[in-house]
């Protein structure tokens, strides 16, 4: 297994893709990497192109940090496919749609592949979904499989939009088919959307049943969102689940009332120190 690196102001597609002379793409650095390499994206003044590729067989993705690694999809349609486990951390994500039809921006269709986020940051990305009869458009999609699983820690989700004639057809996080689990870990899920706007957050394919579980986690809804779709079981516990609709979990440690952040619509997600969630997550 290998380290290479890339950068969006300095790097240039030649050369051995070290720490001191990194590549420019991340194209270019799937093209000559392989399975099991490890990726590193260093801060740049300029975003990365989120652009649709196929990110091969068990890469691992990770960015200097969250704020200086930002990849920019320019209000294009973005598809990143990836045959086994793919693993992502300290980037974000932005400005980016998902077109009608069946169609997610993190994909596989491999059984048994697992996707994990860690530090991620996911804004502005808009999901196109008319087709009530097959509501499988997503953002972050698991495999169509028993055993493809999806764990995002300390992520942020920052105001999903949707935009269709039916918003009970755009999904978040996708489960796909089977009995995946989907797990939920210090993150903060945010949405402010109105009517059609709206979105469901998790889901699952026909009337499979997908396993949830959330720890220390926030998702605030400041218009009604539905939290699921399809039969699940739920674990929750010392998380904040405010203005959702449908099946809501409930466990040790959750409520119900608003996180109280500082400034959300504007991207400030501490909490105020009148906050319910103060001091009421666990280790």
């Amino acid at each position: 297994m290998s380290t290479f690196y890339i950068n969006a102001d300095v790097g240039v597609d030649s050369g051995a893709g070290g720490s001191g002379a990194p590549w420019l793409t991340l194209a270019y650095a799937i093209t000559h990497s392989t399975t099991g390499d490890t990726i590193y994206c260093q801060n740049s003044v300029a975003t990365y192109a989120f652009i649709t590729q196929d990110l091969g067989t068990s890469r691992t993705l990770i960015g200097q940090s969250t704020a200086g690694v930002v990849f920019d999809g320019a209000a294009a349609q973005v598809q990143w496919s990836f045959s086994t486990s793919l693993t992502i951390s300290y980037i974000t994500f932005q400005n980016v749609f998902c077109s009608t039809g069946s169609s997610q921006i993190f994909y596989t269709p491999t059984t048994g592949t697992s996707l994990a986020f860690t530090s991620c940051v996911f804004r502005t990305i808009t999901l196109y979904n008319d087709n009530v009869y097959s509501p499988y458009g997503g953002i972050i999609s698991g495999s169509g499989s028993t055993t493809g699983n999806i764990t995002l820690t300390n992520c942020l989700i920052d105001k999903p939009l949707s935009n269709t004639t039916d918003s009970s057809n755009n999904v978040y996080i996708f489960g796909g088919d089977g009995t995946p689990t989907i797990t939920l870990i210090n993150c903060t899920i945010y949405s402010n959307a109105t009517g059609t706007s709206k979105i469901d957050f998790i889901f699952s394919r026909d009337d499979n049943t997908i396993n949830i579980v959330l720890k220390n986690t926030v998702i605030q809804a400041v218009t009604s969102v539905d939290y699921n779709h399809q039969p699940m079981t739920n674990t929750a516990t010392y998380s904040c689940l405010n203005g959702l609709t449908g099946t809501v979990p409930t466990g040790t440690g959750v409520i119900t009332t608003d996180p109280l952040f500082v400034d959300a619509p504007n991207a400030n997600f501490n909490l105020r120190s009148i906050s319910p969630c103060v001091d009421s997550g666990s280790l």
